[in-house]
């Protein structure tokens, strides 16, 4: 039998409650002095954040906060607003703290302070040639894994279009996978980011670029979503149904990350593109 050769990418990822407090030790190990702090103004004025920023100050790290990141997905312009911030501030590293919009962001405008042009020149495949600074991610939804992918997603705002750039360079440094901030996840978020993990879990298991350790790691989120989300919110209170959505994205993400995904993903990003609809949204019951 001749064995297919396999290469497989996946960031250091710490998870259990309060994984966010190493965000800060991180930094420092990575030398950045100065982190753009990738995040929205909702999630900045959450009570964990406050460890967090901690953490950051205990470490000798000063952040520059940057928030204008429009959803579903960032638009190029968020990204290249970003990158004149990282640039202009002489940061030398990145903290994404939120949901896929965000670390997709994030993912851009580690790119072009690292390449230069616009993130739209780096669509399609391995197009990045410079490896970006060192990337954080503590994600706050559970269902793009964009903390554990080589994906970006970014929406060219003039198109109307979503483009996918896709690279190892794009595999964060490390992904801190806490429950706390998933405790603050609002509803029809946790039900349409759920259907996202499961979605992408499913497609990645019939990927022709599926293998081994791929489909371990899709049938285990399978599992996982089957039990807790994202069909229901009953247990939204509960830190370990939290917890379990969680693994389950991340699962997921390490599944597609490395196996692909299929035509549900493709027709989303065209109707979501053209019609600014976050992936997966379904109606959620009260």
């Amino acid at each position: 039998m001749v064995r297919e050769h396999r290469k497989y990418v996946v960031p250091e990822i710490i998870t259990g409650d309060d994984a966010r407090i190493y965000a800060g030790r991180y930094a420092s190990n990575f030398h950045s002095n100065t982190v753009l702090l990738a995040t929205d103004e909702s999630i900045f004025r959450q009570k964990w954040m406050r460890e967090i920023l901690q953490g950051l100050d205990e470490a000798g790290t000063e952040y520059v906060v940057f928030s204008d990141i429009e959803e579903n997905p960032p638009r190029d312009y968020n990204v290249m607003a970003g990158a004149d911030v990282y640039l202009s501030e002489e940061c030398t590293g990145i903290l994404a703290i939120g949901g896929g919009s965000v670390l997709d962001c994030a993912k851009g405008i580690g790119i072009v302070a690292a390449n230069g042009g616009t993130i739209l020149d780096y669509v399609g495949v391995d197009q990045v040639r410079n490896p970006m600074p060192p990337l954080i991610c503590v994600p706050t939804t559970a269902g793009s894994a964009a903390d554990v992918s080589q994906y970006a997603v970014i929406r060219n705002a003039d198109k109307k279009a979503k483009n996918i750039i896709i690279s190892k360079s794009l595999v964060p440094d490390v992904s801190l996978l806490d429950t706390v901030p998933l405790m603050t996840q609002p509803k029809d978020v946790t039900v349409n980011s759920g259907i996202d993990a499961l979605t992408h879990a499913i497609e990645a298991y019939v990927s022709n670029g599926a293998s081994h350790l791929s489909d371990m790691m899709a049938l285990e989120s399978i599992t996982l979503s089957a039990g807790f989300f994202p069909f229901s919110v009953d247990r939204a209170d509960d830190p370990d149904s939290r917890f379990q959505s969680l693994m389950a994205s991340m699962y997921a993400g390490i599944a597609f990350s490395n196996a692909g995904l299929g035509l549900i993903h493709a027709m989303s990003h065209a109707i979501g593109g053209l019609y600014d609809l976050p992936p997966m949204e379904l109606p959620v019951q009260s």
